[in-house]
């Protein structure tokens, strides 16, 4: 199976590194082609500030309010990834988080969706880079500090 990368922007643009205290993500949108595309992987440009235990976990969920202005997640999350446990290091990195199994859903064309990091349990400080300089990426941004949703 060949791999297609839908949306990407690169880890050089960031201008900061926010702590994820409970979710940070970024939307995005996928391809206006006719082919159907299975997510397997996301991506995400994080730190390990101080502690040594966590579990993340990288989630997708439908978009909501204005694409590129303040979209945010809505519902229930499409699809979780398997949980991270180890491979953040104090450098920062980009951090793979594979879909599997029936969290390998298929998304559809022309969409936008919204993509994050939980951080579901741990006495670790992760950070995640962002860009707050001069975003030239048409989506935007969002944070959950406390509580979730």
């Amino acid at each position: 199976m060949v791999e297609t990368l839908l949306d990407s922007y690169s880890e050089t643009n960031y201008s900061t590194v926010d702590v994820v205290s409970v979710a940070a993500g970024q939307t995005f949108t996928t391809l206006n082609v006719a082919a159907k595309y299975k997510l397997t992987s996301a991506k995400f440009y994080l730190k390990l500030y101080s502690g040594t235990t966590y579990n993340l976990t990288a989630e997708v969920y439908t978009h909501s309010l204005t694409w590129g202005s303040n979209g945010i997640p809505t519902g229930t999350a499409l699809a979780i990834s398997n949980a991270i446990t180890t491979g953040v290091t104090g450098d920062l990195a980009l951090v793979t988080f594979t879909f599997t199994s029936t969290n390998q859903i298929y998304l559809s064309k022309n969409t936008h969706y919204c993509a994050l990091i939980r951080f579901n349990s741990g006495d670790a400080s992760i950070g995640s880079g962002k860009d707050t300089s001069a975003p030239s990426h048409s989506g935007n941004n969002f944070a959950w500090v406390s509580g979730g949703e």
